[in-house]
């Protein structure tokens, strides 16, 4: 559950969404929120997919999208 209007996904302490794993970034993407729609950016060349298509910059986030990095595969979605 994403309760702030940036949320990162990686192993640092600060991530909302933890990464495990010796080669896991420390910082992988950050979701963020604006408007009622959220979005999604790689960070430092981290290999980002969503639905299977690579990612190299912003992208908005749709419900039932399907994030991947790495070995970590989750499914987006949120409630108003």
């Amino acid at each position: 559950v994403l309760t702030s209007k940036m949320s990162m996904i990686g192993k640092s302490q600060m991530a909302s969404i933890k990464l495990k794993g010796f080669f896991a970034p420390t910082s992988a993407a950050l979701i963020s929120k604006r408007d009622n729609k959220y979005f999604i950016a790689p960070e430092h060349k981290v290999k980002l997919r969503i639905n299977g298509e690579e990612v190299l910059s912003q992208r908005e986030l749709a419900p039932g999208d399907v994030i991947e990095i790495g070995k970590m595969k989750a499914a987006f979605s949120y409630q108003d």
